[in-house]
């Protein structure tokens, strides 16, 4: 098999193969090599795949016209080779192929569970080659590593970043559209809390099209309540800066910080010094070390306006929002640990590495709300690995893991597992239940009798 491409994602590498084959006399094509194993090339980081080939005793039909030719089995399999004593765990093998058939061998499911260290040979599956295939057969094969290992693997640079890079070449501007997610809340004078303090974030279109159709459709401004317009968005500021938190659906949102937080007023501050500093100069004067690196004998121009699409969001915080453009451009992402966990930990047993970081459970919900199923997975790790017998009637008893059938069914599972009998924190949510104090919780206490009576 001739290796055509290998792409790197933080967690997964794909390998990408066209089958090699001979042209016959009738002008048909068979395999290259038939009958002896063949050895691919080196791929990721130590692992190669072996191919077999075989002419097939009889012939094959191969289109409902009911035509048959001569056929080949071709048996793709997995040898670990120098990774075979790597303690990576169960990885995930993945094949697709295109122009080859399936026979009696081809596994029901395209992914394959493969538990390193490990030196066996394993086969991912046989498949069909017929002679008259009028383009060559492609091959791809994926593994994927846990991601609680929180493996960071070298990404492959797409042909979008590539494209969009080199525009810069030309003078283009690469910043096209402006975010504003709010980062605060507090309590308002009627003792009511509200969403406050909207930051921007920027970011380039078309590195974040693609995705998934919500994320594109709220990019477009398409059936989301976020705003979305094009205007100067150098001079643009949104006209709410303080919004009903019921109206921002979730409440406990860790994400959001308090009124009384550093972090949040030293933010605010900087980006209205900033915009000051744009109103009165015309200029972006950011990075300047004070007034002696500006000539005040020259005259001050405008710069000319950075025409872009504006989104404000109303239902994400500004943390959130940004682990999640970054997660986008590079394939990395970094969860704070639970709030209810007894040892903090700052790195993410998802990913980890550098970069902007956020809540597990506000990244699961807005993965959940715009498609990203990738993502969502990796924070359902993260939730997953932050349970235990501590925490956990807090968790599986919270307004979020109500919100969402997966979160339930693990945090269920999991303290029926680990309180086989009722406890005295359940006998308590149970009263609070009743009294009408977390009414919300109702169907997750319905979930947790029906387990425990089954068991």
């Amino acid at each position: 098999m001739e290796k055509i491409s290998e792409n790197w994602t933080p967690t997964n590498v794909t390998t990408t193969f066209k089958l090699s084959t001979t042209t016959l006399p009738d002008g048909g094509h068979r395999p290259t090599s038939v009958g002896p194993n063949v050895v691919t090339s080196i791929c990721g980081f130590g692992w190669r795949f072996l191919v077999r080939a075989e002419e097939l005793p009889r012939l094959t039909m191969v289109d409902n016209a009911g035509e048959s030719v001569i056929s080949y089995q071709v048996t793709i399999l997995f040898d670990p080779y120098l990774v075979a004593s790597g303690r990576y765990g169960t990885v995930l093998l993945r094949t697709t192929v295109i122009r080859l058939l399936p026979s009696a061998r081809t596994p029901q499911s395209e992914q394959i569970q493969y538990v390193l260290p490990s030196s066996t040979v394993s086969e991912l599956g046989q498949y069909i080659y017929p002679s008259k295939a009028r383009a060559p057969s492609i091959i791809s094969v994926s593994l994927t590593f846990p991601a609680s290992l929180g493996l960071t693997l070298p990404r492959t640079l797409t042909w979008k970043m590539e494209e969009t890079l080199e525009s810069t070449l030309d003078g283009k501007e690469m910043v096209d559209v402006k975010f504003y997610a709010f980062s605060r809340w507090k309590l308002n004078a009627d003792d009511k809390g509200v969403i406050s303090h909207p930051l921007p974030l920027f970011a380039n279109l078309r590195l974040l099209e693609g995705f998934s159709d919500d994320l594109d459709s709220l990019l477009k401004g398409e059936g989301f309540l976020e705003a979305a317009m094009t205007v100067d968005f150098d001079s643009y500021e949104p006209e709410d800066q303080e919004i009903d938190s019921t109206g921002y659906g979730y409440e406990s949102d860790s994400d959001l910080e308090s009124d009384t937080s550093s972090e949040a007023n030293t933010s605010v501050t900087r980006h209205r010094i900033r915009n000051d500093l744009k109103a009165t100069s015309g200029t972006d004067t950011e990075g300047k070390s004070g007034p002696g690196d500006i000539d005040a004998t020259l005259p001050l121009h405008k710069s000319p306006p950075r025409n872009g699409r504006v989104v404000v969001l109303k239902g994400t915080a500004y943390k959130t929002w940004k682990a999640l453009l970054s997660y986008l451009y590079t394939g990395r992402i970094q969860f704070q640990s639970l709030t209810s966990q007894a040892e903090k930990q700052q790195s993410s047993p998802a990913l980890g590495g550098l970069g902007p970081h956020c809540s597990p459970k506000s990244m699961y919900r807005l993965a959940d709300k715009l498609g990203l199923h990738d993502l969502q997975e990796l924070a359902l790790q993260t939730i997953s690995a932050g349970i235990s017998r501590e925490n956990i009637i807090e968790e599986v008893f919270s307004s979020f893991t109500s919100m969402y059938p997966a979160i339930q069914e693990l945090q269920t599972d999991f303290l029926v597992k680990n309180f086989p009998t009722p406890s005295d924190g359940l006998v308590e949510i149970t009263q609070q239940i009743c009294d009408g104090e977390k009414p919300y919780c109702a169907g997750t206490l319905k979930m947790v009798l029906e387990k425990l009576a089954k068991r």
